[in-house]
């Protein structure tokens, strides 16, 4: 995940870009709707803590994978969010390619060459957590002329995801694979969705017509039909309080924005100097989401801070032991 949101203290007029790019580091090998969430919701909580203030939207761009992002969980996760107004924009087929895919290279790399030099035996997701939080943390800070740019790069260790939520069972919504856009609107199994996303002024503030309303068609209200009774609050599992969370599970340390390239797989059988490659690029991937986050104001009449911030969360790649 990559943010990028601007900082300004409160005796300094100028701004301070932040690029703050989050790596998600799991046991887990399931890459669903769930574990999704959870990475989303751990993220948002460093975000907050960062910019010390409670988000208001979060605007999403990711690609259409039905399992994690366009799919019933996940259009229900959306209706569920009652805080914050959630925007999903989907790109294309085959269109998603994106800063995630470069951070999670820059991970792997690094593991790869631990593994292969004999300095670190790897066989676990906290091995690679471990190493990472050891090897690549920095803070790196560049001024421009009058602009500021500090760079920073994070790692969380994900685990826990919540799979048993009946709340999120819910019909099919029909039509699916033609959105590129939804959101929600504060009212459990309903949500608004659109054919093509639009980002002119008058839909960023949501006031006025549509400056593309000849191509992108109005909003329009969808509901979800609940499968089976929750036994409570439907809502009850999904709104977190970003404030009052405890985040002390959450390990992580700001890093420099490198960049960094992988050849061929990463998964990785290693014992002394030799190594096999065993990845199954079925199982192991990198879904990503790309984000945008609108802050209120808490300076009076100043201008509301935007934050655009990339979301990808780094599975385990599950690195083994030969034995």
């Amino acid at each position: 995940m990559m943010i990028y949101y601007k900082m300004k203290d409160e005796e300094d007029t100028k701004e301070t870009l932040v690029k703050h790019a989050i790596i998600g580091i799991s046991e887990d090998n399931k890459h669903d709707a769930d574990a999704v969430l959870q990475f989303e919701d751990q993220a948002l909580q460093i975000v907050v803590k960062e910019a010390g203030m409670q988000i208001k939207e979060v605007h999403q761009w990711t690609d259409g994978c039905a399992a994690q992002y366009k799919g019933k969980k996940s259009f229900a996760d959306i209706s569920l969010r009652k805080t914050t107004t959630v925007y999903r924009n989907f790109f294309e087929t085959s269109q998603g390619k994106n800063v995630c895919d470069g951070l999670g290279a820059i991970v792997k790399n690094a593991c790869y060459q631990a593994v292969i030099s004999s300095k670190k035996i790897i066989a676990n997701a906290q091995d690679v957590f471990d190493h990472c939080e050891e090897k690549l943390t920095s803070v790196k800070s560049v001024t421009e002329g009058e602009g500021k740019t500090v760079s920073k790069r994070q790692f969380i260790l994900v685990s826990g995801i919540k799979r048993d939520r009946p709340e999120t069972k819910v019909d099919t919504l029909k039509g699916t694979r033609k959105l590129h856009s939804v959101r929600s609107i504060g009212q459990n199994y309903k949500f608004q969705t659109r054919k093509l996303s639009c980002y002119c002024l008058f839909c960023l503030d949501g006031n006025g017509q549509c400056q593309n309303a000849e191509y992108c068609q109005p909003w329009e209200e969808q509901s979800l039909r609940l499968l089976q009774d929750t036994g409570g609050d439907p809502a009850s599992n999904m709104e977190i309080d970003h404030h009052q969370q405890d985040s002390d599970g959450i390990r992580s340390e700001g890093l420099n924005n490198q960049q960094s390239y992988v050849n061929g797989t990463n998964n990785i059988v290693g014992n002394g100097s030799h190594t096999e490659n065993v990845l199954d690029s079925e199982k192991h991937f990198q879904p990503s989401m790309f984000v945008a986050v609108k802050f209120p104001s808490q300076r009076g009449n100043s201008v509301t801070i935007y934050t655009l911030d990339k979301f990808s969360i780094l599975m385990a790649m599950n690195f083994l032991l030969n034995t």
